[in-house]
C-alpha cells in the first residue's frame, strides 16, 4: 500500500478538457536547489482517473509530462509518458509512472490533450511513496 502525503498532491478532482497543453493545479517544493531522491527509492507518479474521459469523436488522447524549475511555476520539460488512447481513460483507472531521482526545486505534471476536445474526464495526481 503506498503512502499519500497532502504536501504531494498536484490535482484533486481536476476536469481535463482542451485541446492543447495544462499545468496541475499545484506544484511541490521540495525545498532545496538539487533535490536527491537516492537510487532506488520508489516514488511514483500517480494518476487516478476520476471520472471517465469522453469526446465527441471517441478519438482524442491524453499524455503526461513531469515538469520541473529552479523557480516557482517550472516550465523545463522532465520525463514525458506514452498517449494514452481515450477508451482507456475509465472512472477508476490508475496510471503509475516512476518519479525520476532527480530533479530541480519545483516540480509539476502537464496534460497534453490532442486530437478533439473531451466533454467529460476528471482526474487527481499526486507523488506517492511505496511498493
Amino acid at each position: 500500500m503506498a503512502m499519500k502525503d497532502k504536501l504531494l498532491e498536484l490535482d484533486t478532482d481536476r476536469a481535463i478538457t482542451s485541446v492543447g497543453n495544462a499545468y496541475s493545479e499545484s506544484e511541490i517544493n521540495w525545498g532545496v536547489a538539487n533535490p536527491d531522491q537516492g537510487v532506488g527509492t520508489k516514488l511514483k507518479l500517480r494518476i487516478v482517473v476520476k471520472e471517465a474521459f469522453d469526446s465527441s469523436e471517441e478519438d482524442a488522447t491524453l499524455q503526461f509530462a513531469i515538469i520541473h524549475g529552479a523557480a516557482t511555476a517550472p516550465s523545463d520539460v522532465l520525463w514525458t509518458f506514452d498517449v494514452i488512447a481515450e477508451a482507456t481513460l475509465v472512472k477508476g483507472l490508475v496510471i503509475e509512472y516512476p518519479w525520476p531521482e532527480k530533479h530541480l526545486q519545483f516540480t509539476r505534471i502537464r496534460s497534453i490533450v490532442a486530437v478533439h476536445d473531451f466533454t467529460a474526464g476528471k482526474i487527481d495526481a499526486h507523488v506517492v511513496a511505496g511498493q
